[in-house]
């Protein structure tokens, strides 16, 4: 009596194409819907809710990892940029030259370089570093 649901591949075509919004439900309201309408309809939900829901995990797995590997090199860089923005928040007659001089590291410039350096204590340096699984 339906055409859109003459048999199973039709009813899932459309019921696919319900699902999406390319089209309305092709049935008279007048008449029950068949039941397999509502079942494709709850697998697919729960197919599509898993499907967004592994993707979310996935995107967030390798945003993680990225600022893993990074997080060393952005300390460093902020810790750099905090010294700076310090340095220009300092009244003149407290300003004082940090860091080392272009010529003394061997470079041609009169540029003025700072240096940061990581120290352990005893404990820290004992155990080796606290992520060493992540530094292959």
């Amino acid at each position: 009596s339906y055409i859109y649901f003459q048999d199973y591949s039709m009813t899932l075509y459309t019921t696919v194409e319900l699902l999406m919004g390319l089209i309305d439900l092709p049935v008279d309201p007048n008449k029950s819907t068949p039941v397999i309408v509502f079942i494709m309809y709850v697998l697919y939900m729960i197919f599509a809710y898993l499907l967004m829901l592994n993707l979310l995990i996935a995107m967030m797995d390798d945003t993680f990892w990225r600022i893993a590997q990074e997080r060393e090199q952005l300390w460093k860089v902020q810790i750099a940029a905090s010294i700076l923005l310090l340095e220009q928040r300092l009244p003149k007659y407290f300003k004082f030259r940090s860091g080392l001089s272009g010529r003394s590291l061997g470079f041609d410039d009169d540029a003025w370089y700072l240096g940061i350096e990581e120290l352990m204590n005893e404990k820290r340096r004992r155990k080796g570093p606290v992520n060493a699984d992540l530094m292959l």
